[in-house]
């Protein structure tokens, strides 16, 4: 599929989309235009060339331009199911920009998510002139709680131990086992079946569904750690933890029965690291913990119906920020 040709400067340039791009041509661009080595190694469930219709590899100039994919998500609203679809990693070469190439993947990309009747995309929006051009709009609002013994962690830091020794006078926490592995790649497949049965029984309803081939996708990912509380050999609270961009600590992703086992589980790890920092993310379950935390708030996607008359946009941000619909931190990952 070819795309306009492109005049600037009386250079006359045509570009299309490339099927046959190698995940390795896709790496070096995302490493360039992210700053991150390995950027790709943090989505194995989206960069898998075997689903490479879903890859929209943009080239000019037989270089590889610019780039983005497409993930399907599920949600139920209702007792209705919602299909969605991410588009996700846009990224264009920094001297090939302003050119019109990354509109021009973003469109393949919805025609495609069109084509397999989706209800709306969203994108994690780093570039909103962009977006807005092309009628996304903000929803939502992401909620992240630095807790350690600096800065604006300290105060949350101190609510989390008051609110410990509060849990102390109604659970004796030495019943409660406290597990960590470093890497859940390594895990083996019965205790990822547990991990995974215990999420999807937790979840809030406004998440994403999580589908177990998925999650054996997700657990790929090098580096990323999970933290489990147990009693009597069962999961009671479990979350993740990654390194951010900035080197921080972030947990993400936490499912529990009861908050309290969350917390719990929130001071163990503060307890083994070593910084004594973390950022929390507490997902769609924020208001389990606003009284405990002081959250900061910052947007959270850019989202877009593609059916207005069957389900507007402006419903959809009204979903959003009610909650009523949330992608996992997890599979945002």
């Amino acid at each position: 599929m070819k795309g306009k040709t492109i005049t600037n400067k009386d250079k006359v340039a045509e570009y299309f989309r490339d099927f046959n791009v190698s995940i390795d041509e896709i790496k070096l661009l995302t490493d360039i235009c992210f700053q991150k080595k390995d950027y790709i190694q943090n989505f194995p469930q989206v960069f898998d060339i075997q689903n490479k219709e879903y890859l929209f590899c943009i080239k000019h100039q037989n270089k590889l331009a610019s780039f983005c994919s497409l993930y399907p998500y599920s949600f139920s609203f209702n007792n209705t199911r919602l299909s969605a679809y991410c588009i996700g990693s846009v990224c264009t070469h920094p001297k090939m920009r302003n050119l019109g190439i990354a509109q021009f993947a973003l469109n393949l990309a919805e025609e495609k998510a069109k084509e397999n009747s989706a209800d709306f995309v969203f994108l994690f929006a780093d570039n909103q002139k962009l977006y807005s051009y092309l009628n996304y709009k903000y929803a939502g609002q992401m909620f992240l709680a630095p807790i350690g013994s600096y800065h604006s962690g300290k105060k949350n830091l101190n609510s989390l131990i008051d609110t410990i020794k509060n849990i102390e006078n109604k659970y004796c926490i030495s019943d409660y086992s406290f597990m960590y592995f470093k890497n859940i790649s390594e895990i083996n497949f019965q205790e990822k079946s547990s991990i995974w049965r215990f999420i999807v029984k937790n979840a809030p309803r406004s998440e994403t569904i999580l589908s177990f081939l998925e999650f054996l996708s997700i657990v790929k990912i090098k580096n990323m750690s999970v933290y489990i509380l147990c009693k009597e050999n069962k999961i009671v609270s479990l979350c993740f933890l990654d390194k951010g961009d900035d080197f921080q600590n972030v947990i993400h992703s936490p499912y529990f029965i009861k908050t309290e086992f969350i917390v719990i589980l929130l001071y163990n790890i503060l307890s083994t690291l070593q910084n004594n920092n973390l950022i929390f993310f507490p997902g769609s379950n924020q208001n389990e913990f606003k009284d405990i935390f002081d959250f900061l708030k910052t947007p959270s996607l850019s989202i877009k119906s593609l059916d207005e008359k069957k389900f507007p946009t402006n419903e959809l941000i009204n979903l959003c920020t009610k909650n009523s619909l949330f992608v996992s931190s997890l599979q945002g990952t």
